[in-house]
């Protein structure tokens, strides 16, 4: 089950949507105050006693980003893209599960440096694959 934006408009539409660029913005982002400031107004119900900037900021970046992506600050690259760069991370990542050895594993390791270099992802701790979530919490992560 998606969520409720899934279910009031046809798949086709939103794809379009979420591919769209962000409107345009030309003001500043909020400090943390004010960020706070607009997190304690919404919970109140009084979004409108907002002053303008704020109010053309939610309006303007906020919302869409939350609308089309689910986070904020919006994705620098379309929904497509990133989910091809993840489904071929994943791959990679499965490949080195499978890998029987360390020599058969370091062209993969290889492989996902220059992917992520490439793309801009933070590379992996080698020294995580293989290890089930049991064996970090011995080795104290």
């Amino acid at each position: 089950m998606g969520s409720p934006i899934d279910q009031l408009f046809p798949q086709e539409t939103l794809a379009a949507l979420r591919n769209a660029p962000m409107p345009p913005y030309k003001g500043r982002e909020p400090s943390e105050i004010e960020l706070k400031r607009i997190e304690k107004a919404m919970e109140q119900g009084r979004f409108d006693e907002l002053p303008e900037d704020l109010l053309d900021w939610v309006c303007l970046r906020l919302m869409p980003s939350l609308f089309r992506y689910g986070c904020y600050p919006p994705p620098t690259k379309d929904v497509d893209t990133i989910i091809r760069e993840s489904q071929a991370m994943l791959a990679m990542i499965d490949e080195l599960e499978a890998a029987p050895d360390e020599a058969a594993r370091r062209p993969i390791f290889d492989r996902i440096k220059a992917f992520c270099e490439a793309t801009g992802r933070e590379y992996p701790d080698e020294s995580l694959f293989g290890k089930t979530i049991d064996d970090l919490a011995q080795e104290g992560f």
